[in-house]
């Protein structure tokens, strides 16, 4: 089973800890795992929703992602 949870002080390390493949890593920016996270915190103060999240399969930390909704660019948005 694949899951999506948040990232809180149980699992940061982890997170942090987790490092692509060397085939990989044309697919993803040349930055850290803290450093996307740091951002999203960053982002939020400014405005913009920003929301990172740890991927698990069975229980076992797989990956890292981060997603962010472009609210001035989408027309429900708009008023």
């Amino acid at each position: 089973m694949i899951e999506l949870r948040k990232i809180n002080g149980d699992n940061i390390d982890e997170v942090i800890a987790l490092e692509v493949e060397e085939n990989q890593k044309e697919f993803i920016l040349e930055t850290t795992n803290l450093r996307c996270f740091a951002d999203a915190h960053m982002l939020n103060t400014d405005g913009t929703p920003a929301s990172p999240l740890a991927i698990y399969a069975n229980d076992t930390m797989v990956g890292f992602l981060m997603y962010i909704y472009d609210t001035l660019d989408h027309e429900s948005f708009k008023k």
